[in-house]
């Protein structure tokens, strides 16, 4: 048990730098603020269905993250790879794509359902971390 707890916490401690965390939510917020300022300006103006709306927005809100991510979040970090990045918000936008028109049916307000699907940010931060901004292996030069 005690060899779970040191994984989880050197997991913890690659992953969950508590600086590129702050800066992840500093780039969540507004982005989060922004899709639902769209989500409700397409829905409530526009008139058009909350799943479609959803989807409309998805692309838009995407580029947002990536670019916002990309300057401040993991802006120490040049190597970028913008095929993995789009494959990762592929993933991402099947799995949102999948459970937001099935709250949304089940009865959850539009907004709500937005927002709770929050949940996956853990995982996709974990996942750019990894792949999409992942650290340059350092190479000892002599």
């Amino acid at each position: 048990m005690k060899k779970f707890y040191v994984q989880m916490l050197h997991l913890r401690r690659q992953h969950f730098e508590t600086r590129r965390v702050a800066k992840a939510l500093l780039v969540a917020v507004p982005t989060i603020a922004i899709g639902n300022w769209l989500l409700q300006f397409d829905v409530s103006r526009l008139g058009l269905d909350p799943v479609w709306a959803y989807r409309a927005n998805w692309p838009i809100i995407t580029l947002l993250c990536f670019i916002l991510n990309r300057v401040f979040t993991w802006g120490d970090r040049k190597n970028a790879s913008k095929l993995k990045w789009v494959l990762i918000s592929a993933l991402h936008s099947a799995v949102s794509q999948a459970i937001y028109p099935r709250l949304v049916h089940a009865g959850v307000n539009y907004l709500l359902a937005s927002v709770a699907l929050l949940a996956l940010s853990p995982i996709i931060f974990v996942l750019n971390n990894l792949i999409t901004f992942r650290k340059e292996k350092q190479t000892d030069k002599a």
